[in-house]
């Protein structure tokens, strides 16, 4: 049993160097596997949003606005 399970992982370990040294395993990506890399195809969006629904913030309720009470009952100005 324990040579079984020890088998399969020193394949695993022998496939790995085979690969490396045919060329079929990237050099640069066992260097440092978190380094960031080129994506796939290139990106099509040349700005993004985001939209969320609800209501604002709570901080935004509960603070005093001193302009809300000099414009109350009047138009707002038109720009």
């Amino acid at each position: 049993m324990v040579l079984e399970q020890c088998g399969v992982g020193l394949g695993a370990i022998a496939l790995g160097q085979l690969f490396r040294q045919s060329g079929w395993a990237a050099p640069a990506a066992l260097a440092n596997p978190l380094a960031p890399r080129q994506p796939h195809f290139p990106p099509k969006a040349s700005a993004s949003s985001s939209f969320m629904a609800g209501a604002p913030s709570h901080l935004e309720l509960f603070d005093y606005k001193p302009e809300l009470a000099k414009w109350m009952g009047k138009r707002l100005p038109q720009n």
